[in-house]
């Protein structure tokens, strides 16, 4: 769902289009990828709420070498809702702690071409 907007620790990162948000994911993946990752897992902590109405999931995606330990890691809240066919969407996710905050850094940058 585009426009995406995305709660940061500081801010608010509006993903215009889907290519902006395929763009922020890449650049996720690539910094953790020259940190050593070869995976990422998500971690769910807890889902709260109706699940047929808006609810939040806190979760930590983990970023791992080939041994299994995090390179890096993340925790967000993905605020989600289902639509009519019964499938779930994330409607707007929260960063709580980016393991590459150089990421949210460049992308918030206000003369910086994205």
């Amino acid at each position: 769902m585009q426009p995406l907007a995305v709660f940061t620790p500081d801010s608010l990162l509006l993903e215009s289009t889907v290519e902006d948000t395929i763009r922020s994911n890449s650049m996720i993946r690539s910094a953790a990828w020259a940190r050593g990752a070869v995976r990422a897992r998500c971690e769910i902590l807890e889902i709260t709420g109706d699940l047929t109405q808006r609810f939040p999931v806190r979760l930590i995606w983990h970023y791992e070498a080939e041994n299994g330990e995090d390179v890096a890691s993340s925790e967000l809240i993905y605020y989600c809702g289902s639509r009519p066919d019964g499938a779930l969407v994330i409607e707007l996710p929260e960063i709580v702690r980016l393991g590459f905050p150089e990421v949210i850094t460049f992308l918030l940058a206000p003369d910086t071409e994205h």
